[in-house]
């Protein structure tokens, strides 16, 4: 092969290899920008993503405020229940000791006696009555609350857990099945509760 058909092939080859580079980087360079255009969309992704975890943060802390508000409130009604149960046990003293009075008088009272054991019975009734109405009340009171209460925790267990069991056995959950980062899983805030009654 003489030289200039070397220098000619060569010049060929070197044309050829040239424009085969250019090809390559230009498709390097769309492939980069396809690349990055996904990048650019992924952080866009992430943004939206952190601000939902951050308001999710911020909610378990509401969510978590309104259970202690709950169980404050529950704690209110215990009280309210034991002081109600305080209340009919002297109301029973009450009566027994009426029936004493009756019974006495029966057998060695004054005439003018009875009238005062009428008097004292009619107020025992009147006791009797308020605190029947307070009995409803605070029933009333109790389905709310602690029907509410009961009522989301079974929703929540049969939602995301394998065995809506009882409230009581409920200490130790296994969270392997969903992740719900770190929070209660005990109640649900059902506003405020007055106790007036």
């Amino acid at each position: 092969m003489k030289r200039n058909d070397v220098v000619k092939w060569f010049s060929v080859f070197s044309v050829c290899s040239l424009w085969a580079c250019c090809g390559f980087a230009q498709d390097a360079k769309q492939e980069h920008e396809t690349m990055r255009g996904q990048h650019q969309s992924a952080a866009v992704e992430h943004e939206a993503w952190l601000k939902t975890l951050g308001e999710m943060r911020v909610q378990h802390k509401q969510a978590l405020a309104a259970l202690a508000r709950l169980r404050a409130d529950i704690l209110v009604h215990e009280a309210e229940i034991e002081a109600m149960a305080e209340q009919i046990r002297l109301h029973e003293m009450e009566m027994l000791e009426h029936d004493v009075a009756m019974h006495e008088h029966e057998h060695q009272g004054q005439g003018h006696q009875h009238d005062e054991m009428k008097h004292d019975h009619d107020e025992i009734m009147k006791r009797h009555d308020q605190m029947s109405r307070a009995i409803e009340a605070e029933q009333a009171h109790h389905d709310a609350l602690i029907g509410g209460i009961l009522g989301f925790y079974r929703e929540h267990m049969s939602q995301f857990h394998s065995s809506p069991d009882s409230a009581g056995d409920h200490g130790d959950h296994d969270h392997g099945d969903h992740d719900h980062g770190d929070h209660d899983h005990g109640d649900h805030d059902h506003g405020d509760h007055d106790h007036g009654g």
